[in-house]
């Protein structure tokens, strides 16, 4: 088992690495590291509105089951209204987590993951864990964001595929939102855009550390 710990105490920088981990803060950049478009695609245009409970789960069309945890709910799919700064990004339907953590898993197991994902987190400390079936996984963990704030997040693993996702929201009594979801497996060796001066002191505020356990 290995276990890789990223601690992003700025915004995510494009390209930003830590050891065969690599995240982006951009839609276009993900896709010129990965190759192209990826494979897998959901934006729950699809779905119907439905509540998930704690404890019940729910495959959409495109196979991601997503299942809440502990004492908390969400909504399957959104139609026409946003709820306290959560917001579709692909078409009128998203995924709303009305509180509390998510666990969501993919339908086969993948190397690179990007998807929008609105007002999470507003406190520091929440994280989101990319793990698989032999218990490798890295975890990134996020500053705070302003209320509302709406942002892509992209992650490639070069050295293990990923299934599941959890992202564990610091503020348990808070919603987010999360839509426009691409994942795969890269179309090529990862080609990552060259840094501008910008971006380099940017990511050395960022105070990357690495923690592995085998």
């Amino acid at each position: 088992m290995k276990t890789v710990m990223t601690a992003a105490m700025a915004a995510l920088v494009a390209g930003t690495a830590a050891a065969d981990t690599l995240t982006f803060d951009s839609r276009s950049d993900f896709r010129t590291a990965a190759g192209g478009p990826l494979a897998g695609f959901e934006s729950f245009e699809a779905e119907s509105n439905g509540l998930i409970l704690a404890g019940q789960s729910h495959t959409t069309a495109n196979g991601l089951t997503f299942m809440p945890m502990g004492n908390r709910f969400a909504s399957a799919a959104s139609l026409d209204f946003s709820l306290l700064g959560t917001h579709a990004t692909h078409g009128e339907r998203y995924a709303r987590i009305v509180a509390g953590d998510l666990l969501f898993e993919l339908p086969e197991a993948a190397n690179a993951i990007g998807f929008d994902i609105t007002d999470f987190p507003e406190l520091r400390g929440s994280r989101m864990t990319f793990s698989n079936n032999a218990g490798d996984s890295v975890e990134i963990e996020f500053d705070s964001r302003g209320s509302g704030n709406s942002e892509f997040f992209g992650l490639i693993n070069t050295q293990f595929s990923f299934n599941r996702i959890l992202l564990s929201n610091s503020r348990a009594v808070d919603a987010y939102g999360i839509d426009g979801i691409e994942f795969g497996n890269l179309l090529t060796d990862p080609i990552i855009p060259a840094p501008t001066a910008a971006v380099m002191g940017l990511a050395g505020l960022a105070g990357v550390g690495i923690r592995r356990r085998r």
